[in-house]
Formats: structure tokens, sequence, C-alpha cells
């Protein structure tokens, strides 16, 4: 395995394997000219002032555009035309979802980014062999940035523990009746990444804030009541998918995680043994190489 196995994945499942490294094998290989895999595009927002010069509004990060030449090999005409055509389903739009670009490490993490065909595979043409054809492959990813694709989780509960996959997660102290405290998490992403919140009954109300900025789930949760809170979508469901937003305090923050190492304050009030709290998310990277 290369340092980074890149491939497309197609919204049917179907992983295309893209050979990146010098002597390696398959029918789908990355060219040089591979563009837009670094930092993403930032777009600035200034105020001119009364006097000299500007402010500064602060900005946002624009979409990403991605340039992949693609190179397809085959041993038989009815060869290319199945990979050309195996190729072409995998970034078709799909009502399963967008195709995603992945890159999975040799450590084992694996990180995506949802992409949308914009051009060069209108035709083909030959290249340095009988059946060798590239696509100079034009992309627009909406999200520009790179998210791992499995979630990272920290759990709270009532029992003077906190359990997570980050190996330096803080010990929380609580008290019998009331998980509150205070645990530190490490996001070891390049920018901040959505939380999603699952609290498990009884107990309530639960709040969770980072430096006072934060939201209060309002309503008390009996034995065997879920409540998740999407930091992505801002949805609040329980356990049969019923909205539970207005259980929610005013002006709820659904704040994201910092990258680095971050102190979130965690409240649960008449919390039993069986109560707990998980905080899941994933990290996001500006830049694959």
């Amino acid at each position: 395995m290369a340092e980074i196995d890149f491939s497309i994945v197609a919204p049917s499942g179907d992983v295309i394997p893209l050979v990146s490294e010098p002597g390696e094998r398959g029918d789908f290989r990355l060219r040089s000219g591979v563009d837009g895999f670094g930092v993403p595009t930032a777009i600035p927002r200034f105020v001119d002032s009364a006097g000299e010069g500007g402010t500064d509004r602060g900005g946002r990060t624009g979409m990403r555009d991605v340039d992949l030449p693609v190179e397809v090999r085959a041993r038989s005409r009815q060869g290319m035309e199945t990979n050309l055509r195996r190729l072409a389903a995998a970034f078709r739009r799909s009502s399963k979802g967008k195709p995603m670009l992945q890159a999975a490490y040799a450590t084992g993490e694996v990180f995506q980014l949802p992409f949308v065909y914009l051009s060069g595979a209108e035709s083909t043409y030959q290249g340095d062999g009988p059946y060798v054809h590239e696509w100079p492959l034009s992309l627009r990813c909406p999200k520009p940035y790179w998210v791992k694709r499995d979630a990272e989780t920290f759990i709270v509960r009532n029992d003077s523990a906190v359990v997570g996959l980050l190996p330096d997660l803080s010990q929380l102290k609580v008290m019998r009746s009331q998980a509150i405290g205070s645990v530190t998490v490490e996001n070891p992403g390049d920018v901040a990444s959505p939380l999603t919140w699952i609290l498990t009954g009884p107990g309530g109300p639960v709040h969770a804030d980072i430096d006072g900025v934060g939201w209060t789930f309002k309503a008390l949760l009996e034995e065997g009541d879920v409540i998740t809170i999407d930091g992505v979508t801002k949805r609040v469901t329980d356990q049969l998918g019923r909205n539970r937003y207005s259980d929610m305090g005013p002006a709820p923050k659904f704040f994201q995680l910092p990258e680095g190492k971050t102190r979130i304050n965690i409240q649960m009030e008449n919390a039993t043994l069986a109560s707990r709290v998980t905080g899941s998310y994933k990290p996001r990277r500006e830049l694959i190489y």
C-alpha cells in the first residue's frame, strides 16, 4: 500500500482505485497535473473605512475546484469500453448522494471529499498505448474540506469516567445525581468541526458550552429516551424521529469543536448510572498531498 491510496467512490458504493505511485498496476491511474488538493480559496470581506484604508470583516471559504487527469487502461476495445463506462457511472449524479474523492492513509485514516462533475469526459483520446485513454476531469466540491470518514467520539456518564476514541480525554468529576464538569477534547483537524450530540436518559436538563457559548435541552428525559442534536443539520430529534427542537432553550448555539485542544463544559441534572452524553465529530483537513 502507498502512503496514500486515492480513489473515487461512486454513490452506488463502487470504489475505483486511482494508482498514483510509479510501478503500481491498475486500470485507472492519476497522471501528473492534479490540481486543487491544496488549501481552498479564501473569500475575505472588507469594508472601506471613513478614514484611511478599510476594515477586515472576516470572510468565508469558497468552493474547491479540482482538475483530475485520469488515465484509463485496458487489454481490449471491449475492456476499454467497460472501464470507461464504470468510471463515468462513478461520477454521475445520483439520488443516493454525491460521488466522492477518497484518500486512504497507511495509518488507516480515511478522508473523503464529495464532488460534482463539470467536464472532461466528453471525448477520449489515445495515449501511449493501443488501449490507453485519458480523461482530464474537472470537478467542483461544494464543501471545501476533506472530512474524515469515521467520527471521533467521547462519552460523559455518571460514574466518574469519560470513555472515547481519543487517548488523552480528561476524567470528568461528577456528583451522584449530576454529571457536571468539563472535558478536554483534541481535534486533530485543520479547522473546526461540527459536533453531534446524543443524550441518553434518564436525566435533564442537559447543557453544553465552550466559554459560555452553547445550548440547553430543557426537557426531562425518561429512561430509554434518546435525543440527537445534529450540529450539521441543526435538527433535534428523539428515538422515534420526532422533532424536539422546541425543547431547546432560548437561542441555542450549536458550537463547533475548534482545531487543537478544547475544554467543553457539560452538565446533566438528575443523572443516574444509566445516563450519558455522547459527543462525536469528524475532523476536517484543508489539504491532502
